[in-house]
């Protein structure tokens, strides 16, 4: 059953982005998993609970904008003093470095666009 819920997200996240390609609006089903989390959620049921506990999957994902690349790629690169090549590896140091905090760094760095958080307990 994994695999075809990770299939429909797959095809969802596809047809989201065609919508964005056509509209330039965003991309009313950016929220929907990558397949990897798919995975993971089947994983998750393969663990063996702590005697006095259980084990967790949490999903956090957020939806942003970024309003001016250039200037979170300068903030990233005077943050960790080295060169940056693009937004996608701007924040991947930002959140190696701080956990996925979008709201801890300058406004007008990024907009959320939404956020949502989905818990899964075996």
């Amino acid at each position: 059953m994994v695999a075809q819920v990770g299939e429909v997200h797959r095809l969802a996240r596809e047809y989201g982005d065609a919508l964005f390609l056509k509209s330039g609006w965003s991309n009313p089903l950016g929220n929907i998993y990558a397949d990897a989390s798919d995975e993971d959620i089947e994983d998750a049921g393969k663990r063996i609970p702590a005697e006095d506990g259980l084990w967790l999957t949490v999903f956090d994902k957020s939806v942003i904008r970024v309003p001016h690349a250039a200037r979170l790629i300068t903030f990233a690169e005077e943050r960790f003093s080295r060169p940056v090549k693009d937004v996608e590896e701007a924040i991947t140091m930002l959140c190696e470095a701080d956990g996925w905090r979008p709201d801890s760094y300058p406004e007008q760095l990024f907009v959320s666009e939404g956020r949502e958080i989905v818990m899964y307990s075996e």
